[in-house]
């Protein structure tokens, strides 16, 4: 075998596990994404509506429908597991630690959480788009850090508006982008 074979081989490996990665990356990006985007609508049509606080109870209701909706769209098989992807797994992890405890602290303590979720979120996918070398979600989970910033001038229902719109720039239109570049790219090697 001559060096620029087993260099290709290599650079072949290396983008395969990219590719991987990136797969695995979309559906939790969607799957999240969608589901806090309909919850928050779905909560801010009920404030907005009955003018009754308890519709901010429906926010719980995002882990009961997300986990159902991930396991739904996760394709069968085995996906092959990276130092990358397994360093994905721990981060939303720990960071879906904190945001339970914000969301349960807010009970307690008068702030503005969704501020501070928003703010998580918006980590969690800079750090996804920075593991998997994909800049358009790096950058765009940057409108995610200016909307949770705006929302400290921004009092009321609007707030969920926001957040929802975040949802959408941060997580929705990034995991569709890198779907739609993973297609081409799996129809050009075809």
């Amino acid at each position: 075998m001559y060096p620029k074979e087993s260099l290709d081989i290599i650079a072949k490996m290396m983008n395969d596990t990219r590719h991987n990665v990136m797969r695995g990356a979309v559906i939790p990006l969607l799957a999240w994404g969608w589901t806090s985007f309909a919850v928050s609508l779905l909560v801010w049509a009920g404030l907005w509506i009955t003018e009754n606080a308890n519709w901010n109870f429906v926010w719980f209701l995002i882990p009961f429908i997300g986990m159902p909706v991930l396991r739904r769209l996760k394709p069968a098989g085995h996906e092959v597991t990276t130092a990358i992807s397994r360093s994905l797994v721990v981060i939303w992890k720990m960071l879906t630690v904190l945001i339970v405890v914000f969301s349960l602290t807010s009970f307690f303590v008068m702030y503005n959480v969704l501020s501070f979720i928003l703010l998580i979120l918006a980590i969690g996918s800079f750090i996804t788009g920075e593991l998997i070398r994909y800049p358009f979600l790096k950058y765009s989970s940057v409108s995610g850090f200016l909307f949770a910033a705006s929302m400290w001038w921004v009092t009321g229902l609007p707030q969920i508006l926001i957040f929802a719109i975040s949802m959408v720039t941060m997580m929705i239109i990034p995991a569709y982008k890198i779907k739609q570049e993973l297609q081409k790219e799996n129809n050009d090697r075809a």
